[in-house]
């Protein structure tokens, strides 16, 4: 992990399909703030991915 000298603490945490994929939505002062998901390959975690862009978690 990176450590950037900053810390925050989601509102909420939801699971959620995004893109026909399962996903973490964290909510932070009654916004979405970010979307997580990850790829599974021979049950290792191959990737993971965060969405911080307001104008696409719009649609979220």
């Amino acid at each position: 992990m990176v450590h950037t000298g900053r810390q925050w603490h989601p509102d909420r945490i939801d699971f959620a399909e995004v893109g026909g994929e399962l996903a973490l939505v964290f909510h932070r002062e009654s916004r979405v703030y970010s979307v997580d998901t990850d790829q599974i390959t021979d049950s290792l975690i191959t990737a993971y991915r965060r969405v911080l862009n307001p104008d696409k978690l719009v649609r979220v």
